[in-house]
C-alpha cells in the first residue's frame, strides 16, 4: 500500500514539475486542449468518429475550437498554483462536454449560453430528467472535483513567475481568441445558417457556436436603420388599411359587441402529426381529433424557429409577431429584453378592443421567467401549475394536458360583459422520452400501452417515440374536450391550435411527407362563421396577425407589417428587422418616441383560495379552505412555514399560531416565488378566522433565504384581487361553486416535484 502511495505521489510531483515548467507545458497544454475538443465535438455528434472527422473536415473551425481551450490554459501562466488552474479547466471543458452529451440525448438543441439563464428554472426539472441514482453520482462528482481542486491548492508545489514569456503566451493565446470571436460574430457565420442551430454546431464545431452565443445577445442595429427608414416603412404599412377604431372606453365592461368571438390560442408542446412519419404504423390513429380538424376546417404548415425544444421563443414570435432569428444565437427575448420592456403582443391588441387577456400554462410559472414576462405582454391574468387544483401528472411528471379544459372555462365565465383573449401552452408530451424498451414498461407499471407502434425496427429511439405517441393521444383528446365544451359554453369562439416544433427525437432519421423539420401542422376552428379558408402556410410570427386582420384588428406596428405581406411570396426580412429593432432597441420612432405600453398588474390564478377554518391539537394546525393544491404554503406573520397538502380543502401545519397571528396562504413556485394566494390575510384566535387584514399575498414577489426558512420578514407581494374575503368562523361554509369548475379531491397528489 505504501509502495502504491508512493507511485501516486511520484507521478504526481512529476506532473506538477511539467505543469510549473513554461516550456514543458506548453506541450501538455496544447495536447489537452486538442483531446477536450475532440470529446465535446464527439459528446454533441454523439460519435468518437465523427468528433475526429471534424479536424480534417473543418481544419479551420477545430482549431478554433482548440484555440478557445488553450487560451483558458494558459491563464494558468499569470499565476503561481499553476496546476490548480489546469485542473480546473480541464473539469470546465469535460464538464461541457458531458452536459453537451446529457442534453443532446433529451433534446435536439445544443448546449449553448442561453441555458444559463433557465438554470434556476432548470433546477425545478432536474428530477423529470435524471434518475435519483444519476443525481447522487453527479453530486459525488461534484464534490469529488471540489476536494481535488482543494487538496492540490494546498499541497501542490507552486511555479515561479517569468513575468515576460508567461504574458506573451497567454496575451498572444486571449488576444487570437478574441480576434477570432469578433471575426465570426461580424458575419454571424452566415446568419441564414445559424437559424437551424444543430446543423451549425455540427459544421462550425462545438466551441465556436457556443462562445459566440455568450457574446451575441440582442439584436444589431440594422446598417440602414434610420428615423427615416422607421417613418417610410411605417407610412408604407398605413396605406390602404381599413382601420378598426379602439375600444374609446377601456373600462366599459360591455366594450365587447356580442358577436365579437372570444380568441383562444393553444401552443401544444411538441405536438406533431405522426402520421406524417413513414415506415411507422399504428394500432390506431394517435392524433383522430387532429386529423378530423384537418379535414373539415382551414389548416396548414407552420413554420416555427426551432427542433426539439425552444418552447418559448415560438410563444415570443406568436404573441409578438417578431422573429427571434435576429437576435442573438440561441437566445429567448424572454429572459433578456422583455425582462424589463413591454412589447407590442396579442393580448396589448385584443385589449385595445375590449378583451380581457389570459395565460394559462400547466408547468410551473417561474420557467422562462413567465411570471416576470407575461406583464410585459400585457395580460390580466396568468394561471400557472401553482394555480390549479386536481392535479395530475404523466409518469415522467408532467402535468397532463386535460387539466387545461377547466382552466379555459374558468377564463371564459369570469369575464361575463366582455370577450377573452385566452392564450394557453401546454406540456404532456415534453420528453425526457424512455431511451430502452425496459425503461419504459417500468413507467407503464405493468399496464399496456393504449396505444402500440410498429415499424422502422432498426430506429434506437423507438421506445421513445412509443411512449411519445400515447402522450400525444391524450393531448388530442384534451382538444376534444376543449371544443365540446366551448360549442356547450354557446360564445362564438375562435380556437387557433399548432405545435410549437417537433419533438426531441434524432428527427433527421425521420423520412416526413410533408414540410421539413421546422414545420408543424396548425388547425383554426370557430363557430361563428368566420372564413379562414385563404391562410395557406403561415410562419409562427404571421399566425396571430392573420387572425387579427379576420376581426379588423389592425392596431400595432408589427401586427401591420405581417397583415401587409400575408398571402404573398415578397422578402420582407429587412422591414421587420429594422421595426423589431426600433421597437425593442432603438429609438421607437414607430410609436414617436414614446413606450406605448404600459405593464399590467397581473392576477394569478382564478380560482379564489379562500381559508374558511383553522385548528389546533398537540401543536399540528389543521387549515381547511378551497382551491388548496400541492404549492399552497401557510404564512403566519408574513414567515413561511413547512406546509403538507391534503386535498384541495385541507393543508396541515406542524406549528400553532398563537393568538392574534396574521394567517395567510400563498402560491409558492420555485426561487421562492409568490404566485397568488388569499386576498387577505386572517386574524387566527382560538381556532378562528376572525377578521381580514390588509394582506398582499396575491402578488407575485420573491422571499429572501431567511422569509422562506420561517425566520423573519413580510412577504412583499401585490394585492391580485379586489374582491373583499368573507369572515368565516371554524365552522365556516360557503360554497364558491364558481371557482371549482371540472374539480375533484386531489388527495393523492402530495408529491413536491415540479
Amino acid at each position: 500500500m505504501r509502495r502504491i502511495k508512493k507511485v501516486i505521489f511520484d507521478v504526481a510531483n512529476a506532473f506538477n514539475g511539467i505543469v510549473n515548467s513554461t516550456r514543458a507545458s506548453l506541450l501538455l497544454i496544447v495536447l489537452s486542449a486538442i483531446v477536450l475538443n475532440i470529446a465535446e465535438e464527439s459528446a454533441l455528434r454523439k460519435s468518437l468518429k465523427a468528433g475526429i472527422k471534424l479536424m480534417y473536415k473543418a481544419p479551420l473551425n477545430f482549431f478554433y475550437g482548440t484555440l478557445i481551450i488553450f487560451a483558458a490554459y494558459s491563464v494558468m501562466y499569470l499565476v503561481k498554483h499553476r496546476l490548480v488552474v489546469y485542473e480546473l479547466v480541464t473539469i470546465l471543458f469535460a464538464t461541457i462536454a458531458a452536459v453537451s452529451r446529457t442534453l443532446m440525448s433529451y433534446r435536439t438543441t445544443p448546449f449553448n449560453a442561453s441555458d444559463f439563464r433557465i438554470i434556476q428554472s432548470a433546477f425545478t426539472i432536474i428530477p423529470v430528467y435524471l434518475e435519483p441514482w444519476e443525481i447522487v453520482v453527479i453530486s459525488l462528482l461534484i464534490i469529488a472535483a471540489v476536494a481535488l481542486l482543494v487538496f492540490t491548492f494546498i499541497k501542490s508545489k507552486k511555479a515561479e513567475l517569468p513575468l515576460k514569456l508567461s504574458a506573451v503566451i497567454t496575451a498572444v493565446s486571449l488576444m487570437v481568441t478574441a480576434a477570432c470571436t469578433m471575426m465570426y460574430l461580424q458575419f454571424r457565420l452566415d446568419s441564414d445558417h445559424f437559424s437551424n442551430l444543430p446543423n451549425a454546431y455540427r459544421s462550425y464545431g462545438f466551441n465556436i457556436c457556443f462562445f459566440c452565443s455568450i457574446f451575441d445577445h440582442g439584436i444589431s442595429k440594422p446598417k440602414d436603420y434610420s428615423a427615416q427608414k422607421v417613418e417610410n416603412i411605417i407610412d408604407m404599412i398605413a396605406e390602404n388599411v381599413d382601420e378598426t377604431p379602439v375600444t374609446e372606453d377601456k373600462d366599459n365592461p360591455n366594450a365587447a359587441k356580442d358577436d365579437t368571438p372570444n380568441i383562444i390560442f393553444i401552443q401544444l408542446e411538441s405536438f406533431y402529426d405522426v402520421n406524417k412519419i413513414e415506415g411507422y404504423t399504428y394500432s390506431e390513429n394517435p392524433v383522430p381529433t387532429f386529423t378530423k380538424l384537418k379535414e373539415n376546417y382551414p389548416h396548414g404548415l407552420f413554420r416555427v424557429p426551432s427542433i426539439g425544444a425552444g418552447t418559448a421563443n415560438t410563444e415570443f414570435e406568436v404573441l409578438t409577431g417578431m422573429e427571434v432569428s435576429y437576435f442573438g444565437i440561441a437566445e429567448y427575448p424572454y429572459l433578456s429584453v422583455l425582462q424589463n420592456n413591454t412589447c407590442e403582443s396579442l393580448a396589448y391588441i385584443t385589449k385595445n378592443h375590449g378583451y380581457t387577456a389570459h395565460a394559462i400554462h400547466n408547468h410551473r410559472g417561474t420557467f422562462y421567467d413567465r411570471n416576470k414576462v407575461f406583464p410585459n405582454l400585457g395580460f390580466d391574468t396568468f394561471t400557472s401549475l401553482e394555480n390549479m387544483t386536481d392535479i395530475q401528472k404523466n409518469p415522467r411528471n408532467w402535468a397532463k394536458d386535460s387539466m387545461l379544459t377547466s382552466e379555459i372555462l374558468l377564463a371564459l365565465e369570469s369575464t361575463p360583459y366582455s370577450r377573452d383573449f385566452i392564450y394557453t401552452v401546454t406540456v404532456q408530451p415534453h420528453g425526457r422520452y424512455p431511451g430502452s424498451w425496459e425503461s419504459y414498461e417500468k413507467l407503464l407499471g405493468g399496464e399496456q400501452p393504449h396505444i402500440t407502434v410498429s415499424g422502422n425496427d432498426d430506429n434506437p429511439e423507438n421506445p421513445g417515440f412509443s411512449y411519445y405517441v400515447n402522450q400525444l393521444h391524450e393531448s388530442d383528446t384534451f382538444i376534444s374536450s376543449v371544443i365540446s365544451e366551448i360549442i356547450a359554453n354557446g360564445e362564438p369562439t375562435i380556437l387557433v391550435l399548432y405545435g410549437d416544433h417537433l419533438p426531441a427525437f434524432t428527427v433527421q432519421n425521420w423520412t416526413i411527407t410533408d414540410g421539413d423539420y421546422y414545420t408543424t401542422d396548425y388547425v383554426i376552428w370557430n363557430n361563428c362563421g368566420i372564413d379562414f379558408s385563404d391562410a395557406g402556410e403561415l410562419t409562427s410570427y404571421q399566425i396571430g396577425a392573420y387572425v387579427m386582420s379576420k376581426l379588423g384588428f389592425t392596431d400595432g406596428s408589427m401586427n401591420k407589417l405581417n397583415q401587409k405581406y400575408l398571402g404573398t411570396d415578397e422578402d420582407y426580412s429587412e422591414q421587420r428587422e429594422i421595426l423589431e429593432y426600433d421597437l425593442l432597441y432603438g429609438n421607437k420612432t414607430a410609436t414617436d418616441g414614446e413606450n406605448e405600453y404600459q405593464p399590467t398588474e397581473i392576477k394569478y390564478g382564478l380560482a379564489k383560495i379562500k381559508i374558511t377554518s383553522m385548528s389546533s391539537v398537540a401543536g399540528v394546525t389543521y387549515v381547511k379552505g378551497e382551491n388548496f393544491n400541492e404549492y399552497s404554503t401557510v404564512t403566519v406573520n408574513g414567515k413561511i412555514y413547512d406546509t403538507s397538502f391534503i386535498d384541495k380543502n385541507s393543508l396541515v401545519l406542524n406549528f400553532e399560531p398563537s393568538p392574534g397571528d396574521s394567517i395567510a396562504v400563498v402560491q409558492l413556485a420555485g426561487n421562492h416565488t409568490i404566485l397568488g394566494g388569499t386576498t387577505e390575510d386572517f386574524i387566527f384566535e382560538q381556532g378562528m378566522i376572525i377578521a381580514p387584514q390588509n394582506g398582499n399575498n396575491g402578488g407575485n414577489s420573491e422571499l429572501t433565504d431567511n422569509q422562506a426558512d420561517g425566520k423573519n420578514g413580510q412577504s412583499d407581494g401585490t394585492d391580485i384581487n379586489s374582491e373583499g374575503t368573507e369572515v368565516l368562523g371554524e365552522n365556516g361554509n360557503e360554497n364558491n361553486a364558481e371557482n371549482n369548475i371540472g374539480e375533484t379531491a386531489a388527495a393523492e397528489n402530495t408529491d413536491k416535484a415540479a
